[in-house]
């Protein structure tokens, strides 16, 4: 029993990964960093694509991520690495290595945002993404545009008005941290 319930599992998680355009994988090689299955399995599905079929631009898959993000699509392999980078600097107990990961991190969000196109819809997260990386290096006055500009581009992104309010705070700018509350007040009540 339990060998047929194992095999129905695989047989629809199967069904699943095929649907949605991504294949169970044991570990990719993206630049120099080889991703887990674990951390492959928290990338957004349109990272996921990008990383397993970044050479095979004729996979359907691939194509139709291709066609919704546009030509910035091929970038995002960097974002991919942003966020693997990103989580193992967060789960990194030395100080040291935690903030070259986060510096890392912050360099792959950067390289998409300096590589993308102006109107693209992800330059919110992008920036709101730089600037939890800066932001964990200590950096927190360029954490603090970042989280700015991801506002600016997204008005109804919480998480950016919560850090730039954390920041304020932590800078004891008490003044901008009050101006942010009553922003996300203004903002979200209604």
């Amino acid at each position: 029993m339990k060998n047929f319930i194992a095999v129905c599992f695989l047989v629809v998680f199967g069904v699943a990964c095929i649907q949605s355009g991504v294949h169970a994988v044991t570990s990719v090689r993206v630049l120099d960093i080889v991703v887990s299955p674990e951390e492959f399995s928290v990338l957004p599905e349109m990272l996921q694509v990008r990383i397993q079929y970044g050479q095979k631009h004729n996979h359907p898959s691939f194509k139709m991520w291709h066609g919704r993000v546009g030509p910035d699509y091929i970038h995002y392999h960097h974002w991919a690495l942003g966020i693997v980078t990103f989580n193992r600097g967060k789960a990194e107990n030395n100080q040291q290595r935690k903030t070259q990961l986060m510096r890392r991190a912050a360099g792959e969000f950067n390289y998409v945002l300096n590589q993308s196109s102006p109107n693209n819809p992800h330059r919110y997260y992008l920036h709101y993404q730089r600037g939890e990386a800066l932001m964990a290096t200590g950096d927190f006055n360029n954490a603090a545009i970042d989280f700015t500009q991801s506002i600016k581009l997204n008005r109804n992104h919480l998480p950016s008005y919560l850090r730039l309010g954390e920041i304020y705070s932590v800078l004891g700018m008490h003044q901008q941290a009050q101006e942010i509350e009553i922003l996300m007040k203004e903002t979200f009540s209604k």
